[in-house]
């Protein structure tokens, strides 16, 4: 049976690995487009939301924030400038040297811990178990998630494969043709 250090740690440790692959290959496209990287790094879906430099921290964040309070260790977050990808790389080399020095045995007795941490305004307190899996990973998975498509949506050559390091799909399969034939407008309007 898993524990709490099985679905979190190496959890953790896959996606910001996945996460540096992705981030080399945006460097190589962007060097190749002659985009500058702060143009894409500045980039956000909504002027509301966060870009995609403070969705990749944030993210990172998470993945400290979900394990420093099992461990009982004060949450020090890396706040180290994001001026370029490499800047990006250095602070996710940070973070998973930090998860890597995290063991098993740390973890014990910890699942049962209680954990107040706060959720934008609100506070969030539970058991530790509870706060890693329904708290930190769905959030930690958000802003992966969002730095995902805002690279995408910079046009950077990375599919679903690069995010899980399970996909895998031949050159020039496009999916969305094969499972929606026809577009449709993105807002539909009712009758009448």
């Amino acid at each position: 049976m898993a524990d709490l250090f099985d679905v979190s740690v190496p959890v953790f440790l896959r996606y910001l690995s996945n996460l540096d692959t992705i981030l080399g290959k945006t460097a190589e496209h962007l060097q190749l487009q002659g985009t500058e990287e702060t143009e894409v790094l500045n980039l956000a879906l909504q002027p509301n939301m966060f870009p995609l430099k403070w969705q990749v921290r944030i993210a990172l964040g998470f993945s400290i924030r979900a394990i420093n309070p099992v461990l009982q260790q004060p949450i020090m977050l890396d706040d180290g400038p994001i001026e370029s990808i490499e800047d990006i790389r250095l602070l996710l080399g940070n973070t998973i040297a930090r998860l890597r020095n995290v063991s098993r045995r740390d973890f014990a007795g910890g699942e049962a811990r209680l954990v107040r941490e706060k959720a934008g305004q609100a506070v969030f307190e539970a058991k530790a178990v509870e706060f890693v899996t329904q708290y930190a990973l769905p959030n930690f998975f958000f802003h992966l998630g969002m730095a995902y498509s805002l690279l995408r949506l910079a046009g950077c050559p990375i599919g679903k494969g690069d995010f899980d390091g399970f996909h895998q799909y031949e050159a020039g399969v496009n999916l969305v043709r094969e499972v929606q034939p026809e577009p449709r407008p993105l807002i539909q309007r009712l009758p009448g």
